[in-house]
């Protein structure tokens, strides 16, 4: 069993939700339009998470075969917020944070994401006792062969 561990410090972004709409052709038919919101701030995150990752792989290659994915997310209380805990509706949803990070480990650390048979992830203020001192994420991967 191997496992890879960093930590990524930096504001946490998510995987933005797909838009879809259809355009009407001159023709008379019509075609889909998928697009994503703006990816200009993911940009900046998703290269820092390639780089913690090719920095703690090393020399190692891709991982093939089925993993284990631990991940915890440290976020910066909003000050709105009253909640403890990041469960905030329509806002740093867990599992598009986990795509964020899984898009960014693609030819970096694995070859794909389909790679991953098991996951965990937690989010968490900054300031909270199993928090990150600053925002950012802390990741385990695990082979399971």
């Amino acid at each position: 069993m191997t496992e890879i561990r960093f930590t990524v410090y930096g504001t946490p972004r998510t995987k933005g939700s797909l838009r879809a709409f259809v355009v009407p052709k001159k023709d008379g038919g019509s075609r889909a339009i998928v697009t994503e919101g703006s990816t200009a701030p993911q940009k900046g995150w998703y290269a820092l998470v390639s780089q913690a990752a090719a920095d703690a792989m090393g020399t190692r290659p891709l991982f093939d075969g089925p993993l284990e994915f631990f991940a915890r997310w440290t976020l910066i209380k909003p000050k709105t917020s009253k909640n403890e805990y990041p469960a905030l509706k329509n806002r740093d949803d867990g599992d598009k944070h986990q795509r964020a990070v899984w898009d960014s480990l693609t030819d970096t650390l694995w070859r794909d994401d389909g790679l991953v048979v098991d996951w965990h992830g937690s989010k968490r203020y900054v300031g909270q006792a199993d928090a990150l001192p600053r925002p950012g994420v802390e990741v385990l991967v695990r082979t399971l062969e």
